[in-house]
């Protein structure tokens, strides 16, 4: 998902406000400083339902930003990430959220009466604790094609810190013994720990990790 509202961007047009200031705005910075512009939306939000949890797509939705032709990796002016941007995400873990179902401006209007077309990529959903809602209420999920590179990512970091303590193992003294990073438990007894007697329980499973 991007964001990126025109006047962030200082292209707020001069509808007459630059000699004849409607706002402390464009009084302070001329007509691209206009605080006066509303954006009209094309969905209407409904109250976010702030007790569902937040999910994750299976895949790529059809205008995911990940995809190889999207407008974020191919250096779109007006897309808020780059590529550099979608991996810095996926390999800190930062949620990337779906654009599907949220509400972008149409277009933005003036008192004035005058009017600019919006961005078909500046989606506003409103945030609540850091997650996006779609304009029916429910929860952003978090995009797939993020969640792809972040398994990418995952499993290079195990398999670098699987290579590690490999070689650890094997520069140790000789009377250290060298288990495997993974692969089959050896044959023989087994005496019950806290790892392997089913008292103890199965580990939590794992936290769900959305785009534009």
């Amino acid at each position: 998902m991007t964001t990126l509202p025109h006047h962030e961007a200082g292209d707020w047009p001069d509808v007459g406000n630059d000699d004849v200031p409607c706002c402390m705005g464009s009084a302070q910075h001329g007509a691209r400083g206009c605080t006066c512009w509303q954006p009209i939306y094309d969905l209407a939000q409904m109250p976010p339902r702030t007790g569902l949890e937040p999910g994750t797509r299976d895949g790529m939705c059809d205008g995911c930003a990940y995809r190889p032709r999207s407008p974020e990796r191919t250096g779109a002016p007006d897309a808020a990430a780059d590529l550099d941007d979608l991996e810095r995400l996926a390999a800190t873990g930062q949620p990337f959220w779906c654009h599907e179902g949220m509400r972008r401006p149409l277009e933005w209007r003036h008192p004035s009466g005058a009017t600019v077309p919006g961005s078909p990529l500046d989606y506003q959903p409103p945030f609540i604790d850091g997650v996006p809602y779609r304009a029916n209420g429910t929860p952003a999920a978090r995009c797939g094609g993020w969640a792809a590179v972040r398994r990418k990512h995952q499993k290079r970091g195990e398999e670098s810190s699987c290579s590690h303590a490999e070689t650890t193992a094997t520069n140790a003294t000789p009377a250290a013994t060298h288990a495997p990073c993974a692969g089959p438990a050896p044959a023989g007894p087994r005496t019950p720990t806290a790892t392997t007697n089913p008292a103890a329980g199965a580990p939590a499973p794992g936290e769900h990790e959305v785009t534009r």
